[in-house]
């Protein structure tokens, strides 16, 4: 799911922005030298304002639209996956836009109206503000191909809270009408295919350049990011571990980068403990990823656990977890090469611009904006 509360929080100094530049090159000690965008260097209410992938003067190929209220920097949190659509969505000259629930949801149905907007990304669609259902079929029925993006697990709630079968279920085709629900894990999508009659598409957080803050580390601690303590089991069997283990409520990117200098191990657990059968926590391990950590994980679903190889290291039980720590922990060049093997397979492997060709989003685009927007 998507990064828990605590794990970033916008505001601060020194903030990290956005631009399409290779930010490793772009790091002196303690400033940016290349230009970026202030994305993330203002307060959430200033997301659409800084948002840099629309194109001014052209009509919005793309919206992706928060649905729900503002609710502890949320937003904020979903950044990997929606930096991961636009950004590689922007490569191909696509205009993409982004509006939240304190915007005027009208300008949607205008530019629908006006242009033919081909796809419209809704995210956090369970917790939509009032009025959200109407403003949403108003869209599609003037033709926009609507998408729901789900981060929630889906199959381990569904066993633990039935009732989230209506508010994740039920919403895409009684509520909304969706066309397709797209998903950060494997896992959920093995389990949604006799639940949903849509196109479903693996689109995960990837490798996007504005979350390379070109770390290079300085010491060798083991760090959690975010506030939720670890499943029980793991706590137990980590007791001697633990105490060497840094937890970091993090406030500003710049704090980010400077918890992973210290702290390059990175351990990621699940948010609800149901074992192998949860999705690997994808937000946090793209953002980890991104930035050299070596990455130790609780056991996940074996879909997620194959596509993630080779990035992250999973302990099949709560006893390796030490065990494999520990082997990184003595011996610094081993840490090292994991750091190195776990960044150069991201980047190579996982960029947004693959994860959107692979889910077969670029071909979808194409195609709507033919039938919308044919050549003059």
């Amino acid at each position: 799911m998507a990064m828990e509360a605590g794990m970033l929080h916008p505001k601060g100094p020194n903030l990290v922005p956005t631009a399409n530049a290779v930010v490793g090159a772009c790091w002196e000690g303690t400033k940016w030298t290349c230009a970026r965008s202030s994305l993330m260097a203002n307060p959430i209410d200033n997301i659409h304002v800084d948002w840099p992938y629309r194109l001014v003067g052209a009509p919005v190929d793309v919206w992706l639209w928060w649905a729900p209220h503002h609710r502890n920097w949320e937003e904020w949190r979903y950044l990997p996956v929606l930096m991961t659509i636009a950004s590689a969505l922007s490569r191909r000259n696509y205009s993409v836009a982004y509006t939240d629930a304190s915007r005027t949801r009208d300008d949607i149905v205008a530019e629908v109206v006006r242009h033919g907007s081909p796809v419209v990304v809704l995210f956090g669609y369970w917790n939509a503000v009032p009025g959200t259902r109407e403003i949403v079929s108003r869209v599609v029925a003037k033709g926009a191909h609507l998408v729901l993006y789900n981060s929630e697990p889906l199959g381990v709630l569904y066993n633990r809270q039935p009732l989230a079968h209506n508010k994740h279920i039920l919403a895409t085709k009684e509520l909304y009408n969706a066309s397709e629900l797209w998903d950060y894990s494997l896992a959920n999508l093995e389990w949604l295919r006799p639940h949903v009659q849509l196109t479903l598409r693996h689109v995960p957080p990837s490798y996007v350049p504005d979350f390379d803050l070109g770390v290079q580390a300085t010491r060798r601690g083991v760090g959690v990011v975010g506030t939720r303590p670890p499943p029980k089991t793991y706590a137990q069997n980590t007791a001697l571990l633990w105490h060497n283990v840094t937890q970091a409520e993090l406030q500003t990117w710049a704090d980010m980068r400077q918890f992973l200098t210290t702290h390059p191990l990175q351990l990621v657990f699940h948010r609800v403990p149901q074992g192998n059968l949860c999705p690997f926590e994808a937000f946090r391990g793209a953002v980890l990823a991104s930035n050299r950590a070596c990455i130790v994980a609780q056991d996940s679903h074996p879909l997620d656990q194959h596509y993630w190889a080779g990035i992250v290291h999973f302990a099949p039980t709560p006893a390796d977890l030490p065990r494999i720590v520990n082997r990184f922990m003595s011996d610094p060049a081993l840490l090292a090469d994991c750091q190195a093997l776990t960044y150069n397979a991201f980047v190579t492997n996982h960029t947004a611009t693959a994860a959107l060709e692979q889910a077969g989003v670029l071909n979808l685009l194409t195609r709507r904006i033919q039938k919308y927007r044919p050549p003059k």
